[in-house]
């Protein structure tokens, strides 16, 4: 409590800290966030409530943590109790407040056989922190665990509650259970904090001085380093580390022997000083393509440092060989087989926007949205597996001044989504254009030669010469495109739209072949039916699909039509 009396600002930028990374993993409709002040008697009365209140007003009205943050009596989000004495009466309240809450949760209140407990007394029972699949699928046999669907049940339900780590959609962790999960982290703790106990003075010093100015260990230092944790699969756990990202392989020479392999620690990386590395801005010119992904107040630098990790063995997958790579904890430049030269860097352009820049030079017949669509990808694999609820959008910078749709402060970049977190990325080559309060904003992705025409990007209106008669103006069924083209598993994009259109089976597998179906679909239905109808028809068939984000884009058209028909 004295510390949160003597620096607000920074009690708060801790606690924002602390609730994205809670929000990024658990449900907000299981997840209860206490926020306890301990020492209470530091600070006097007075100052209690003038922290309780501008936790309240800053916190708990002024951030979507509302969902979150549990109130105490007084309607304010802070328990302050002191833990100097045997016996406090806040103390006693706020575990009163805990257990009410946890009996409301919906996980408390699920029913589990008993065959899924007497897991727990298995993993007990295997003497070992790491066992492959095989191995626990044969132990839970023994306690009538023998349906495959329902084992791999147990090993989610007890991974989300944080008794083992296992991870079915990886290629390499969906072979192995972490039973105790403390081990990767003492891991870790032995390889970026070495002690010289069990190395010589001299090897220990060469080693700690490359950790600490690049980053980066060699296999005989990790296991060395491993070895006072005393498991007997070194190995496995090396790949588990790397699979999670904590570690990160580099090129090995082919008459190296294994031990001088080297690993990046993306968490170990120095910070960029432009005095003392080269520069990293040498290879972009002004004809580079410049992303943003938008992560809001969200700080990504954990998701930075594993996309980094990812990005590295990307580009080594694909050149299969060493190149000119950089890496930095506040930037990283990669050179992906020589298509694509690309720098990411962190940035916080506003107090509550972060974002990573991504500047792309691209070589002679690369499109940079492709190497977009990739990094993508990345971050999709990454949020669903240590990131379930972290919300992005990937882009690019509207090119207009302020003010913006939802953007009052100047210094806040606009970012035009082209994809965000749980979407696919629009692929294709077809132009996408974009609406910025009544600005109209067209990017092209299609590749045509020259360096200006190959990243070209322009916000003058559209042409309109030759475009056929429809229903919708043709820059809404652009955003209609964009936001149903890609398919949708619950089936709510352009194939259902067209069922409910009358579309028989052979007509939706015709457009299927088009560049853009939902494009196809809706010029072709503009032609068959009357103009009104159709509009009514196709919004119709949107808000039964559930989609309200091409609902949204339907009224601007009809607001649109009225306006023009106004005019005229």
């Amino acid at each position: 409590m004295a510390e949160a009396v003597r620096n607000q600002n920074r009690t708060l930028d801790r606690l924002l800290f602390w609730l994205h990374s809670v929000k990024t993993h658990a449900c907000s409709e299981d997840c209860a966030v206490f926020l306890v002040g301990s020492h209470r008697d530091s600070v006097t009365s007075l100052q209690r409530q003038q922290i309780a209140t501008f936790l309240t007003e800053h916190l708990y009205r002024s951030t979507g943590f509302s969902s979150l943050l549990v109130l105490n009596a007084d309607n304010t989000p802070l328990f302050p109790v002191e833990n100097s004495k045997p016996v406090d009466e806040d103390m006693i309240c706020l575990r009163d407040a805990i257990w009410t809450m946890t009996q409301q949760a919906n996980y408390v209140r699920r029913q589990l056989p008993i065959r899924w407990l007497k897991f727990l007394e298995v993993v007990k029972q295997v003497e070992k922190p790491i066992v492959s699949l095989d191995d626990l699928r044969q132990e839970c046999s023994l306690i009538g665990l023998e349906n495959e669907d329902e084992f791999h049940d147990v090993l989610t339900t007890f991974d989300q509650a944080g008794d083992i780590m296992y991870q079915a959609n990886d290629d390499t962790l969906k072979h192995y259970v972490v039973l105790d999960p403390q081990l990767l982290v003492d891991a870790m703790a032995k390889i970026t904090c070495p002690q010289p106990t069990h190395f010589g003075m001299p090897k220990y010093v060469e080693h700690l001085t490359l950790l600490e100015k690049k980053g980066i260990v060699r296999a005989d230092f990790i296991h060395n380093a491993v070895s006072q944790l005393n498991i007997d699969q070194p190995t496995v756990l090396l790949k588990l580390l790397v699979a999670y990202d904590m570690l990160c392989p580099l090129g090995e020479e082919a008459d190296c022997d294994s031990g001088h392999t080297t690993y990046l620690v993306p968490s170990r990386l120095p910070e960029y000083n432009p005095k003392l590395h080269r520069s990293l801005s040498e290879r972009h010119g002004d004809d580079d393509q410049v992303f943003y992904i938008d992560f809001e107040t969200f700080n990504p630098d954990v998701v930075y440092t594993r996309v980094v990790a990812r990005c590295l063995t990307l580009c080594k997958v694909e050149e299969r060989t060493h190149t000119r790579t950089h890496v930095f904890r506040n930037v990283g430049c990669f050179n992906m087989a020589n298509r694509f030269w690309f720098t990411i860097e962190p940035m916080r352009p506003a107090p509550d926007q972060n974002v990573l820049k991504i500047t792309v030079t691209s070589a002679t017949g690369s499109n940079p949205f492709d190497l977009l669509g990739m990094l993508h990808d990345i971050l999709e694999a990454v949020r669903r597996r240590d990131f379930p609820n972290m919300s992005y959008t990937s882009g690019v910078c509207c090119p207009f001044a302020a003010p913006h749709s939802d953007y009052s402060e100047p210094e806040r970049i606009h970012v035009l989504k082209l994809a965000g977190s749980g979407e696919m990325f629009p692929r294709g080559d077809h132009p996408l254009t974009f609406l910025c309060c009544g600005r109209e904003h067209q990017v092209v992705r299609t590749i045509t030669g020259t360096v200006a025409q190959r990243f070209g990007i322009s916000s003058t209106a559209v042409s309109r010469k030759s475009r056929p008669q429809t229903p919708l103006q043709f820059s809404h069924i652009q955003q209609l495109s964009l936001l149903l083209d890609p398919p949708r598993v619950l089936g709510n994009d352009w194939k259902g739209l067209a069922d409910h259109l009358g579309y028989c089976v052979t007509e939706i597998l015709n457009f299927q072949r088009k560049e853009s179906p939902t494009m196809a679909l809706l010029i072709d239905y503009g032609t068959k039916v009357d103009k009104v109808e159709a509009a009514r028809k196709i919004t119709e068939g949107l808000e039964l699909l559930g989609r309200l984000d091409a609902v949204a884009v339907m009224a601007a058209n009809v607001n649109r039509s009225h306006s023009h028909d106004g005019d005229k």
